[in-house]
């Protein structure tokens, strides 16, 4: 019984976090990510400091402006890719199942520059 109650708890709290970043409720980083029609993820610091060092150090470099908002830009990466980075972020799951090969590619591109070694 413990390990179903466990497991209930860890997909309870990944969904609850995927749910955070959807909502965008009480964000304080904001990612531009792609060169043209880029697109912006708001984001928690906390979640992406505890999960990537790259975040952690990078958000010890930038202040926040005057909103209260750190600002990151990616340009190398795309919205498809960072999609499955952010989804990984904060519900550490995924599928790469119906993926080409070129995102699969670019993915770990991506997941080496973000220092995301389990990805």
């Amino acid at each position: 019984m413990l390990y179903s109650t466990s497991t209930q708890f860890y997909d309870r709290l990944s969904n609850d976090l995927i749910q955070l970043r959807k909502s965008g409720v009480d964000y304080d980083v904001s990612i531009e990510v792609g060169k043209e029609d880029a697109n912006i993820y708001k984001v928690h610091s906390n979640i992406l400091k505890s999960r990537s060092p790259y975040f952690k150090k990078k958000f010890n470099e930038i202040s926040f402006n005057e909103n209260h908002v750190k600002l990151l830009k990616f340009p190398n990466i795309s919205a498809n890719v960072f999609d499955f980075v952010i989804k990984y972020i904060y519900g550490g799951k995924f599928s790469l199942e119906k993926l080409e090969n070129s995102v699969i590619f670019d993915l770990l591109i991506a997941s080496n520059e973000l220092e995301l070694d389990e990805l």
